[in-house]
């Protein structure tokens, strides 16, 4: 189990947080798993992954910090 202190939940702002892998059942799917800014153009995307919260049950979806910081950076470009 892979718990990340990097997360915080959105609903209860708890911090043991758990990530998942992407699922596809097949290759139409692939893009199910990507997060695209409205209005920016992007050709692939930032990768999203299932988490988890142990302390409330949440359950959603969330950008790695690796894959944060690169949308962090897309976005910053004039």
């Amino acid at each position: 189990m892979n718990i990340s202190t990097k997360l915080l939940c959105l609903s209860c702002r708890g911090s043991r947080m758990v990530l998942g892998r992407p699922i596809t059942t097949n290759i139409t799917n692939a893009g199910d798993n990507l997060f695209r800014p409205l209005g920016k153009s992007m050709f692939l995307g930032f990768q999203t992954f299932p988490v988890a919260c142990l302390d409330c049950g949440y359950v959603g979806t969330c950008l790695s910090e690796d894959e944060r910081s690169g949308l962090e950076k897309e976005l910053s470009k004039v």
